[in-house]
């Protein structure tokens, strides 16, 4: 029964932050290679900026592989009863299987 009912995952949010900057982080990080590089000290008191550890290209394509999954299940599930359906109304299987084990 697992392969056919979908058990949901996590919620995921699409959370971008507004204040990264990927042109000032660049800056920094040259500027402080210059500073690395002419030996001048930096104050290890500052904060770091932050940057977005998330891949959200991956969740977005692990999110379509679901949804394709999803949609191969179903239609599987609908071509069983098609085809029960069909033998249910077009012959007479389900007589003789009544009359054999009733």
């Amino acid at each position: 029964m697992g392969l056919f009912f979908k058990q949901r995952g996590h919620y995921v949010f699409d959370y971008k932050p507004i204040f990264y900057d990927p042109r000032k982080e660049d800056r920094l990080k040259r500027l402080n290679a210059i500073k690395k590089e002419l030996g001048i000290e930096e104050d290890e008191t500052e904060q770091k900026d932050y940057k977005p550890s998330f891949n959200f290209r991956r969740t977005s394509i692990s999110r379509a592989r679901r949804n394709s999954a999803s949609n191969i299940r179903l239609i599987v599930i609908m071509i069983m009863l098609a085809v029960m359906a069909y033998f249910f109304f077009f012959t007479d299987i389900f007589e003789k299987f009544a009359k054999y084990f009733l």
